[in-house]
């Protein structure tokens, strides 16, 4: 029996990579690129996010003080999905525009501030809820919300400087 100097886990973590994109065409190039060396990337993490984030291609992994963070790119938006130390998904973060928004969202955000249009969004999903964090503007003023399934809230409001 041959034995191997490699720590489980780093063999477990380099099986599980290697057999992602065996199915995918030959053109298909899988980028993966990190500030923490493979055997540091928790194992739970690793297969969450290939689970979850599966059509992924260009990820970055880097390690906080809290865990582990993923950066990437989702049809041109930009995402980040948090990971504490032991690889327990936290919270995933899209950072996009009004037309990426749902009609429902565009709808009610639209009709509780007529005449103001939607900036900058941050979607942010939990296991079991998403808030989105909106920058409304519009030729007086910037209103800062956060909506959610139950509840709209005004967190800053401010008014343009008089010309």
């Amino acid at each position: 029996m041959l034995k191997s100097k490699l720590p489980v886990k780093t063999l477990l973590l380099f099986i599980i990579i290697s057999s992602f994109n065996t199915n995918a065409p030959a053109q298909t190039v899988r980028n993966f690129e990190s500030n923490v060396r493979l055997n540091e990337i928790n194992a739970q993490a690793f297969r969450h996010f290939k689970k979850n984030y599966s059509s992924v291609n260009n990820e970055y992994w880097s390690k906080t003080k809290d865990g582990f963070v993923v950066k990437f790119e989702d049809q041109q938006i930009i995402n980040q999905v948090f990971y504490d130390e032991r690889g327990a998904f936290r919270y995933g973060v899209k950072y996009c525009e009004e037309k990426d928004l749902g009609r429902e969202i565009r709808y009610r955000v639209h009709k509780e501030f007529p005449g103001y249009q939607i900036d900058v969004v941050s979607e942010i999903n939990s296991d079991d809820n998403t808030i989105y964090l909106m920058s409304l503007k519009n030729k007086t003023s910037v209103k800062n919300i956060m909506l959610s399934d139950s509840d709209l809230k005004v967190i800053e409001d401010i008014m343009y400087a008089a010309r």
